[in-house]
């Protein structure tokens, strides 16, 4: 529609160009057939013709070239702003223009907080602040080290010794008369005010004495033999006991008798006890397999022995 309102400009300009031109050759032609000016002559004219001929020229160069060429240009660039523009997006707020302020707004505190708030809290750096976070890196590095290779070292050698802690207690046995070592302690204190006739008889009627020892695997021929010895000497120990706690026998050289008794029981335990820790073909880690474990037993032969021992005191002062 624009190119169609220039070429009809265009037209018009040229059309009264000729009227004007016409009006002019008219008037020339008219002074010469009349004897006027002898200068008005068809010379200027043809001069005058193309003089317009070049200014049309120029201005069809212009309408079917220049100015075509200038609105493609700007098309492409309004293309492009377009394109530009769609990125853009639509605007959050009421405008693009109030988009920008708040923007503008955000980084002026950010500014603030960088410049101020942030090195207020920070505080002032030893050094610099490069230095300093050059410091944390190491502490950082040695952090790792500890958690990565150091603790787990420890934490793993930890757990080696409370495997062999475990081991030995399981050596160690159950407590006797109970499942705990307060129980046992509870006997210890419950026959130390008591006469030690009593104790005597508590001690040759515990469990861990009276109950026949019993193992696992397959034991050698020594071994069994050994058992048996000290299973015959913890019964002559218990007999020998009952006879020294007896009314009608009590007699310190009874309860001496019985004191033999129960360290002859107490040595032959112990070599039980040796041939067990030899014994190829018995398991390492479980020496008696029946309700008292040996420490347990030797528990009890030692409360034997010392109640024994409290009775031949009381009789040597009685």
């Amino acid at each position: 529609m624009k190119n169609f309102t220039r070429c009809l400009y265009v037209k018009k300009l040229m059309l009264l160009s000729l009227i004007v031109l016409s009006s002019k050759v008219q008037a020339d032609i008219t002074s010469v057939l009349n004897g006027g000016d002898s200068t008005k002559n068809f010379t200027s004219l043809d001069t005058a013709v193309a003089t317009v001929d070049t200014v049309v020229d120029s201005i069809l160069v212009d309408t079917g070239t220049t100015i075509p060429g200038t609105i493609s240009t700007m098309q492409t660039d309004v293309s492009a702003i377009l394109v530009d523009t769609a990125v853009i997006g639509a605007p959050v707020g009421a405008s693009i223009s109030a988009d920008i302020a708040a923007v503008d707004t955000v980084v002026d505190s950010i500014l603030v907080d960088t410049g101020t708030t942030i090195p207020g809290l920070i505080g002032t750096p030893a050094a610099d602040v490069s230095a300093d976070i050059a410091a944390v890196k190491v502490d950082t590095a040695a952090v790792l080290v500890d958690t990565g290779t150091t603790i787990p070292g420890t934490i793993s050698t930890l757990q080696t010794d409370a495997t062999a802690i475990l081991a030995d207690t399981a050596v160690i046995g159950t407590p006797a008369l109970a499942s705990d070592i307060a129980t046992a302690l509870a006997y210890v204190i419950a026959n130390v005010q008591v006469n030690p006739n009593t104790q005597v008889n508590n001690a040759k009627g515990l469990a861990e004495l009276t109950t026949t020892v019993a193992l696992a695997g397959a034991p050698a021929t020594a071994t069994t033999d050994a058992m048996a010895l000290y299973e015959t000497d913890v019964d002559v120990a218990i007999v020998a006991a009952a006879v020294a706690t007896t009314l009608a026998t009590q007699s310190n050289a009874n309860t001496v008798l019985a004191i033999t008794d129960a360290n002859a029981a107490i040595a032959e335990f112990d070599t039980f006890m040796s041939a067990l820790i030899v014994d190829a073909g018995y398991p390492a880690t479980v020496y008696i397999d029946s309700a008292s474990g040996e420490g347990a037993v030797k528990w009890g032969l030692d409360q034997l022995l010392w109640s024994l021992n409290q009775l031949k005191a009381q009789q040597a002062t009685s």
